[in-house]
């Protein structure tokens, strides 16, 4: 199945919000610091993946988006 632009800006949206979820947690009891660590990079994974799939249209209309 091949997902459309859309739903790959979708999830990259999506990973970024909880980016931000998570950058917001502090290291402390209740979540290893390692547990943190190794979700930020799937995320940033996730957005990674996401953005490299886009068609070449779409990175057309947003060429200032790095």
């Amino acid at each position: 199945m091949t997902r459309r632009d859309d739903q790959r800006i979708a999830d990259i949206l999506d990973a970024c919000r909880e980016l931000a979820d998570l950058s917001a947690m502090r290291r402390g009891e209740e979540i290893p610091g390692w547990v943190l660590e190794r979700a930020a990079q799937r995320l940033l994974e996730i957005v990674g993946e996401a953005s490299g799939a886009l068609s070449e249209a779409t990175r057309g209309r947003y060429a200032a988006v790095p």
